[in-house]
């Protein structure tokens, strides 16, 4: 099943170079991240599945998806998505190109609006709004009158990834769309992120789940994720 998927194979650079220059053709990007939560739920989800399939490009946002692909012969860097939000940033701000910040609370979002704009000075970012606002035509509407050509949603797992899909024909000037999850709560400081010795061997995960008990669900699926991965090895010894 995880063929089925556009999973970048290359690295952050490589991934940023694809990004800008699709973007220079004035084609529509669509980014989605994958882990090995999102995954099950797909799994077991043909609709959300279906949703996940339509990104332009999908990035291994978790370890246990590295791990998947090099059971399928292929070695991948991990990229985070939160990682990839802050290149892509930066990549912005040195081409001039206009952020729109749509999702979280409406303290996370001024917060990363704040953080961005503190991290990189020459930014613009043009409009923003919470997640919370029902008035979905006018929230289309905040975006494009921004004439934003970035646009990061931070929704929540599958909400924006549905959003995106439901919306992208209606936004008329964002062309690099990019599901960021949780990450307006990182930058305005709701939540850290692990320290880096346990993200570079494989286990921020674990480190979130810790300090955020309530997504204790997760590791169900977690599980279900890690016998999947070992049945996938056995289909392909035999």
């Amino acid at each position: 099943m995880i063929h089925h998927y556009k999973v970048f194979k290359q690295g952050m650079k490589s991934l940023l170079n694809e990004i800008f220059l699709i973007n220079l053709r004035e084609q529509r990007l669509i980014i989605f991240s994958l882990n090995a939560n999102k995954f099950m739920v797909c799994k077991e989800n043909v609709i959300l599945k279906n949703i996940l399939l339509q990104a332009n490009i999908i990035i291994p946002d978790g370890q246990g998806i590295v791990w998947l692909m090099k059971k399928t012969g292929k070695n991948i860097p991990k990229i985070a998505g939160i990682d990839l939000m802050i290149e892509i940033c930066q990549k912005a701000t040195e081409k001039k190109k206009k952020i729109f910040l749509f999702g979280a609370t409406e303290e996370s979002n001024l917060k990363t609006k704040r953080y961005l704009e503190k991290k990189f000075p020459k930014i613009e970012i043009v409009g923003r709004c919470n997640g919370y606002r029902i008035d979905n035509n006018n929230i289309i509407n905040d975006i494009n009158k921004s004439k934003a050509e970035i646009l990061f949603v931070a929704l929540g797992s599958m909400r924006q990834e549905i959003w995106i899909i439901e919306n992208k024909e209606k936004l008329t000037n964002a062309k690099i769309i990019q599901g960021v999850g949780g990450s307006f709560d990182v930058f305005a400081g709701k939540f850290k992120r692990a320290p880096n010795f346990l993200i570079n061997i494989g286990l921020e995960w674990a480190y979130r789940l810790i300090k955020t008990p309530s997504k204790a669900g997760i590791l169900k699926q977690l599980i279900k994720f890690l016998f999947y991965v070992i049945s996938f090895q056995k289909k392909k010894l035999n």
